[in-house]
């Protein structure tokens, strides 16, 4: 059964942000008091001097994947792709953000190389071939052949296909004349990554790592107290496994097809796991798992070498400050930008630069290092085709552009000019300029940086602990300022001339009925363009679930973060203050707005597309249509994770606040999302449903003893 939660339709009630237990469900699935953890270690005769023993739980997790050859020689993996559907190299499965680069060669004898992909869940993906001396196509084809994409452009023109795929099992298809040709084939996907598995049943795939390394970033603890890949070898050789930026301790084990250990790694605290063996043909299982009961956040590298060479890439060193001064005034290099993060050109933090994109040079990137901190702006304009420039922080310094790295990114549609703002602590950053289609485009991007102990026009909420939460411990208050805090990185800057205080009240209501939270603006002021902002709000919390909570305070913090963005303005002021962004008739949330532009994107239309929102309130996105989106009427278990959508965000900007788009999480709604049971029908309103779900909300909130059929008036009283 799933934990979902429905919140009650009112008519009229645009500032409902509360969530409602569905009356066939639990809250949660039962907490069981947690037993209390020892360890032990002891001699072991496997890699590592300690063996550890642990109780087994159960659990989620979430990750990502990068793909890359371990040789830079052209043919490096030519023996390894496949002439045909059935021998096609298994690429693994691919949901989620994943980036793959292969090089290889075509043609002569060989006129086709096959790979194979699975997809558990759908994704957003681009896959372009490059680097060609002489022609070559690129296609997407399905089990039974039939092509789902195909790019065939001719001569040494770079082929490329981009778009969404559903959940199921595909094959790309490189394909050559009788000229052989060099190829480089670059994949990258974003969207929902699938569970790796507690088990060697539910193993993810890895597919084979013969002269690969793959790199997966996910996630165990106490709940989820295995992740498990499965790999496979198409040729003897050295295999070396590494996990590394732990978090918390965690270990690895090394896995026969039956399940046999055949190595593991165990050292303490936060040291790097490492096992290096020499293995035959075959598959193999890869177990990572939490020591005790802390959350321990990792990047798992699997590295398959041929004959005995162990050949394991490390992450790239530091990216070392470059010489210019920050906060000088702005100059102009006339060497040529990178084109990614390890390649990105070194400037000063004040720079002026103009360029150009174009099908083969998509992106642009340039570094620049503070050595203290201040204000730093970067704006596009000149331009002739639709681009986009955003702030990055590679916090990992892992040569790649991880969730929580995009520190400013506020896109505008076409050839609009965009620019972005952040206040910047001293550290390595880097300014990335990225074009959109095929088209060459013209582009400046000018810099600025003004040194400064804090930030003139900073954006903050403070959270108020009221009466009615004495039964919240300490980590599920602390998750609630982590709630805040969320919104903070969200929303870049204030909106005012000056800074922006939102002040926030944390209320208990101690309620036997079936809600979870609710929360509303209260008052405001006009800022700099004419906006009325909120400046107060409240969040009220039915603490009658506090066991729960205390229990898993990680829980409360997500449904915090939904219940902020009603008193931001989601649902709240989507038809107040002047704002009229909703089709009452129709249920849908205006196209021509920046929000429908970004449903227009994320359904794979790239043109702005009307959002449904729930009928009858208009409060929240669709559910039928958003699914386990955070800014829906029905929130998923405590085990499921809950996307913010950048249409969440981008409705943020149509009420008026600065965004950073880069806070958001992959979503797509290309593939059809089915109403779980139990739903509300949509367009059942308080007036026209008797049922006690209704009831018990309006009588939670209040409403019933108010007299108000109001459910803004019941929070605000």
């Amino acid at each position: 059964m799933s934990n979902r939660f429905a919140s009650g339709a009112f008519p009229q009630a645009r500032s409902n942000a509360s969530f409602q237990l569905q009356t066939d469900s639990p809250l949660f699935q039962k907490v069981q008091p947690e037993t209390q953890r020892k360890f032990l270690k002891v001699s072991s005769s496997r890699n590592s001097p300690f063996q550890k023993m642990r109780f087994a739980q159960s659990g989620n997790s979430t990750g990502s994947l990068k793909i890359q050859p371990i040789s830079a020689t052209a043919t490096a993996n030519q023996g390894l792709a496949g002439n045909s559907l059935s021998t096609a190299n298994n690429l693994g499965n691919l949901s989620g953000r994943a980036e793959l680069t292969w090089n290889g060669s075509i043609g002569g004898s060989t006129t086709d190389q096959y790979f194979r992909m699975n997809l558990s869940r759908s994704l957003r993906f681009r896959l372009t071939l490059s680097q060609l001396s002489a022609n070559a196509d690129l296609s997407i084809v399905r089990q039974n052949g039939d092509s789902v994409a195909r790019s065939l452009r001719g001569d040494r023109q770079d082929e490329r296909i981009e778009g969404n795929l559903r959940a199921g099992t595909y094959f790309i298809r490189v394909s050559a004349g009788t000229t052989s040709t060099n190829y480089t084939l670059k994949l990258k996907g974003s969207g929902f990554a699938s569970d790796a598995g507690n088990t060697t049943l539910s193993a993810l795939d890895a597919g084979n790592i013969s002269r690969l390394q793959r790199s997966y970033q996910g996630r165990v603890d106490s709940k989820d107290n295995a992740d498990v890949y499965k790999f496979s070898l198409s040729e003897a050789g050295q295999v070396a496994l590494n996990l590394k930026g732990l978090s918390e301790d965690a270990d690895i084990q090394l896995l026969s097809s039956t399940g046999a250990e055949l190595g593991r790694s165990g050292s303490d605290g936060q040291t790097e796991e490492t096992i290096q063996q020499q293995l035959n043909v075959g598959s193999y299982f890869v177990r990572v798992t939490p020591f005790d009961s802390d959350r321990a956040n990792y990047t798992l590298s699997m590295t398959g070498g041929t004959g005995a060479s162990a050949a394991y890439v490390p992450s790239p060193s530091p990216i070392p400050a470059p010489s210019p001064t920050p906060g000088g005034g702005a100059t102009s290099s006339g060497s040529a930008p990178g084109t990614s993060l390890s390649t990105a050109s070194v400037q000063s933090a004040a720079f002026s630069r103009s360029d150009q994109l174009s099908a083969s040079n998509r992106e642009d990137f340039y570094r620049f290092s503070l050595s203290q901190s201040g204000t730093f702006t970067a704006n596009l304009s000149g331009l002739t085709g639709d681009a986009d420039v955003r702030l990055i922080q590679d916090k990992n310094n892992n040569g790649a552009i991880d969730p929580g790295e995009v520190l400013g990114w506020q896109w505008e549609w076409g050839a609009t000019g965009e620019s972005v703002r952040r206040f910047l602590s001293a550290g390595n950053y880097f300014v990335q300029v990225m074009g959109y289609g095929n088209q060459s485009m013209n582009y400046t991007v000018n810099t600025n940086f003004t040194p400064s102990g804090s930030d003139d026009r900073k954006f903050s909420m403070q959270v108020n602990f009221a009466d009615g939460i004495e039964s919240l411990n300490f980590n599920v208050r602390n998750a609630i300022t982590e709630a805040a805090k969320f919104w903070e990185n969200a929303i870049t800057h204030s909106s005012f001339n000056g800074s922006h205080l939102l002040q926030i009240d944390v209320q208990g209501v101690n309620s036997p009925q079936a809600w979870l939270a609710a929360a509303t603006n209260r008052s405001g002021a006009t800022d700099a363009k004419g906006n009325w902002m909120p400046t107060t709000g409240i969040v009220r919390i039915n603490t009658s679930y506090s066991n729960s909570y205390n229990s898993d305070p990680s829980y409360l913090k997500t449904l915090v973060i939904h219940e902020l963005g009603h008193v931001l303005g989601i649902g709240t002021l989507w038809e107040k203050q002047g704002r009229s962004l909703i089709d009452r008739g129709s249920n849908t949330y205006k196209a021509d707005s920046y929000a429908g532009r970004a449903y227009g994107e994320i359904s794979g239309i790239l043109a702005p597309k009307a959002i449904p929102v729930e009928a009858g309130t208009f409060g929240h996105w669709d559910e039928g249509k958003f699914g386990d989106e955070l800014l829906t009427p029905f929130a998923e278990g405590a085990t499921v994770k809950m996307p913010l959508s950048q249409v969440t965000l981008a409705s943020l900007r149509d009420i008026g606040w600065n965004v950073n788009y880069g806070a958001a999480d992959s979503f797509s709604v290309t593939q059809s999302v089915l109403a779980p049971e139990g739903l509300v029908p949509s367009g059942t309103t308080v007036s026209g449903c008797g049922c006690s779900m209704c009831a018990n909300v309006r009588s939670a909130a209040g409403l019933d003893e108010i007299g108000s059929g109001s459910l803004m008036a019941a929070i605000t009283a």
